[in-house]
């Protein structure tokens, strides 16, 4: 597939808005949002006046041609019901044993087919953020679809999101897929949770500096963060965190943080004008720091490995039978140790533990915002 292929995200398909009246362009933004958000923004389903029809050819397509004959799916039934699972479980835990059971195939059969789907470009894959802090849940990644439009499809409901009970799962979908679109050069995306339940949507990170995004699809009628906000807040004091709702243009302190309630179209412009993660680095923990030389070419992923790695090695005793399961050569073994060399990594392992940070996809030009003649960003 090539990037022309590729969905369109909300700043490019409301990109010749600039010129209009704020109030006209506020309004249209809005519109293209609900749009947006239902159909998706694959070109030819954006511009078409039948979108749902396209949508249905273009899943067709990518399932038979692109997936099925390209890999050589040996159970393409269970391809497509994994398909459908996915939507449904939009934004949750990658369960290889549970989905294997469901759709009465392999583990390895189900980690290969989610390969097979992250290569097609058909699912954002987002590794849980590892900061240092031992309360961190670091095992499993989450997956969302890369379009909102082919989850609709996958699930036969293109209501709008007010008539929707599944509004706050396709409003975080769309973020996700939205944020992997304008991530920062050098930036990966995560997700953050706590062994105690807290957990933040979305964790922006480049080097040292970080921005967490939770998304709430509820109308708020006070700008009060959540306490998994909280937490997070407390554990790394970011300079800046956002919160995206549907109603509420809003900023408050909390203690040396600036949290920001902001609206879909003013992500865009965010991401427009190069502020997504701008602003002093957040305090590393000391023992990361230490075993990370040159950690703005790093990621906290890679350097909260280290230090994982050389916890489990200096664990005993009582701690001896989660070391043992715990420890993996997938983490790198801390300085003077010797290395356990895996012989190769097998699609389960990949899916079971960290192992993926969302990137724009390699062999692909870099991403740049495409132009379109004026008046053709809009349905026929």
């Amino acid at each position: 597939m090539c990037s022309s292929d590729l969905p369109l995200s909300l700043p490019e398909v409301c990109q010749d808005l600039a010129d209009k009246p704020a109030i006209v362009r506020s309004r249209q933004e809005e519109e293209r949002f609900a749009r947006h958000l239902v159909f998706g923004g694959y070109p030819s389903v954006w511009l078409s006046g039948n979108p749902e029809t396209l949508l249905t050819d273009l899943l067709e397509a990518m399932v038979l041609r692109d997936a099925s004959d390209l890999f050589r799916i040996a159970r393409p039934d269970a391809f497509r019901q994994l398909l459908r699972l996915l939507a449904g479980q939009t934004g949750s835990l990658v369960n290889l044993s549970e989905w294997a059971s469901v759709l009465g195939i392999s583990r390895d059969t189900v980690a290969s087919y989610l390969d097979i789907l992250e290569s097609s470009h058909l699912i954002v894959v987002l590794a849980p953020f590892a900061g240092g802090k031992r309360v961190e849940l670091t095992a499993r990644p989450k997956v969302f679809l890369l379009d909102n439009g082919l989850r609709n499809r996958l699930l036969l409901d293109f209501r709008p999101l007010e008539e929707r009970t599944d509004a706050g799962a396709l409003l975080e979908s769309w973020v996700a897929t939205e944020l992997w679109k304008i991530l920062p050069d050098g930036a990966t995306l995560h997700f953050w949770r706590s062994t105690s339940g807290a957990e933040v949507d979305f964790v922006l990170a480049r080097g040292d500096r970080i921005l967490p995004v939770e998304v709430k699809a509820s109308r708020s009628e006070r700008p009060l963060p959540s306490r998994s906000l909280r937490s997070f807040l407390e554990a790394y004091q970011p300079p800046t965190a956002l919160v995206l709702n549907l109603n509420l243009a809003h900023s408050v302190r909390v203690e040396e943080t600036a949290v920001e309630w902001i609206l879909p179209n003013q992500l865009a412009r965010r991401s427009q004008g190069g502020c997504l993660l701008r602003g002093s680095p957040y305090p590393l923990n000391p023992r990361i720091a230490a075993s990370t030389p040159s950690r703005t070419q790093t990621s906290q992923a890679s350097a909260a490995r280290r230090i994982i790695s050389s916890a489990i090695s200096c664990s005993s005793g009582a701690k001896g039978a989660r070391t043992k399961s715990a420890r993996s050569s997938y983490f790198t073994p801390p300085s003077g140790a010797t290395p356990r060399r895996r012989r190769g990594t097998s699609a389960v392992r990949r899916f079971s533990m960290i192992d993926s940070r969302p990137r724009w996809p390699a062999g692909l030009p870099a991403r740049r915002m495409r132009s379109f003649p004026k008046g053709r960003l809009t349905s026929s």
